[in-house]
């Protein structure tokens, strides 16, 4: 804004300069246009022709230069009074800017401090509610929770730890259990001994087998074998060839 008043305060130097020029001028043109104007009528009245030719060729010329001379100036005019009225409102803008930095600002910082502050105790309001709305909610759950398992321990100690019909049902089992392992001991012993008479005669069936296999193993053996000038001794022992 200072910066926009300085420019404008120039233009209105150069403004009134040439309105003071225009002024000078316009009043050396109304002069004119009035002898002019005069020394026409005086002729008018003896040469009527002439008179005529004189304002075609001379007033109306210097006439209307006057004219433009008025039109310039009136714009200058206008164009001053308007540059003023925006260097004024400047100043008052500038006043503005000045009281905003000052106390405005103060104030804004003053109330954004406020603001703050009570949304933090809202904050903590709200916090502060909750809380006790909790703790409020917790004593009765729990109080009502210990009611309740108060009678659940107080008829638990009143009742009998284990149910004696299924304790007698458990000893039942347990007996039937040994009871039929008892047997099942007897029964299996004759099993086993057949079943170890069984596994010893085919053991002792499968021996002659064993040997006809092994001996067929070495016979193989010493026919793979081609034996040399110097000879070769082979010399079976149980299931290795020795040579």
């Amino acid at each position: 804004m200072r910066k926009d008043n300085a420019t404008i305060e120039e233009e209105k130097v150069n403004l009134w300069n040439v309105m003071s020029k225009l002024q000078q001028y316009i009043y050396v043109g109304r002069q004119i246009d009035a002898a002019l104007n005069e020394r026409i009528a005086t002729i008018e009245q003896r040469e009527p022709e002439k008179g005529r030719v004189l304002k075609e060729e001379m007033l109306f010329y210097v006439r209307p230069k006057v004219q433009d001379l008025l039109t310039q100036l009136a714009v200058s005019i206008q164009g001053y009074l308007a540059l003023d009225m925006i260097r004024k409102n400047n100043l008052e803008l500038i006043k503005g800017v000045d009281r905003a930095s000052t106390t405005t600002v103060s104030a804004l910082r003053t109330a954004v401090i406020v603001a703050q502050a009570l949304a933090n105790q809202k904050l903590v309001l709200d916090q502060i509610s909750a809380l006790n709305t909790t703790t409020s909610n917790l004593i009765a759950s729990t109080s009502q929770l210990l009611k309740k398992q108060s009678g659940q321990i107080h008829q638990q100690a009143a009742d009998s730890t284990i149910d004696l019909e299924k304790l007698q049902l458990a000893f039942n089992n347990i007996y039937a259990t040994m009871d039929m392992i008892s047997d099942y001991k007897v029964k299996a012993l004759g099993t086993m001994q057949q079943t170890v008479d069984l596994l010893n005669r085919e053991t002792k069936k499968s021996q002659s087998y064993l040997d006809r296999v092994r001996n067929e193993t070495v016979t193989a053996a010493v026919a793979d074998i081609e034996i040399g000038s110097g000879g070769y001794t082979v010399v079976a022992d149980d299931d290795e060839i020795k040579i």
